[in-house]
């Protein structure tokens, strides 16, 4: 995930299996919120993770780097870049309307 550019020389994430079945699990109730601050990523109608992904990570153009603390419009990409987090797993749901992306993180941040 953190093989994208990332300006803050964030460590590479590792996958795990038990992140992301608990990612897996979250993701098969097709929940239609996507409640923020909360300690994992969820995206809708993507086609893949991977889309998923660079989705939040472009948030990264609304990140003031200048600035410490939580900006609301780049959460996601701060918490994709979180130096402390150091595992990741992630899902991908179809549900009857959408479809449904959750990646959870550990240990779990938000804050570059």
């Amino acid at each position: 995930m953190r093989a994208v550019s990332c300006p803050l020389q964030a460590s590479t994430l590792a996958w795990d299996a038990d992140l992301a079945d608990a990612a897996r699990i979250m993701a098969s109730a097709c929940p239609s919120t996507n409640p923020q601050g909360q300690p994992y990523l969820m995206g809708y109608n993507y086609l893949s993770l991977t889309e998923a992904v660079n989705g939040w990570y472009s948030k990264a153009a609304a990140y003031d780097f200048g600035v410490a603390g939580f900006q609301p419009d780049a959460w996601q990409f701060s918490m994709m870049v979180w130096r402390g987090s150091t595992r990741v797993g992630c899902a991908l749901q179809d549900c009857p309307n959408w479809s449904v992306s959750v990646c959870k993180f550990d240990p779990p941040g938000g804050r570059v």
